[in-house]
C-alpha cells in the first residue's frame, strides 16, 4: 500500500539552513519539498503555487512580518499543519487567530 506523501514548503532566509533542512526531510520516505523561499513574499508566492500540507516557516526574516505572512498564506490553504523554525517572545498571541496548527521548535 503506497503511502500519501507529506508535502513541505520551506521558508527561511539563510539559505544554508534551509539546504540542512531539505537534505534531513527528504531522507523521510513520505516528505516531499516542494519548493523553498527566503522571505516573507517570496512564501506566499510559492504556497499560492504548491499548495503544501505542512509550511515550515521561520518567524524572523525578512520581506514580510510574520504575522502578514502568516494572514497572506492562509488565503491559499485550506487546512495546512504549520511549524514556525523558531519562536520569539510575544509572536504567538499575535499569530493565534489567523493561525491554523502552530508547533514552535
Amino acid at each position: 500500500m503506497a503511502q500519501d506523501l507529506v508535502d513541505i514548503a520551506l521558508v527561511d532566509d539563510h539559505a544554508l539552513f534551509r539546504d540542512g533542512l531539505r537534505h534531513i526531510l527528504e531522507a523521510q520516505p513520505t516528505f516531499r519539498i516542494v519548493g523553498e523561499a527566503g522571505d516573507g513574499n517570496a512564501a506566499v508566492q510559492l504556497v499560492a503555487a504548491t499548495r503544501p500540507t505542512v509550511l515550515l516557516l521561520d518567524v524572523q526574516m525578512r520581506g514580510a512580518d510574520v504575522v502578514t505572512t502568516v494572514r497572506r498564506v492562509r488565503v491559499f490553504l485550506a487546512g495546512p499543519s504549520g511549524l514556525l523554525l523558531r519562536d520569539f517572545p510575544g509572536v504567538f498571541p499575535l499569530l493565534a487567530p489567523d493561525c491554523f496548527s502552530l508547533k514552535s521548535f
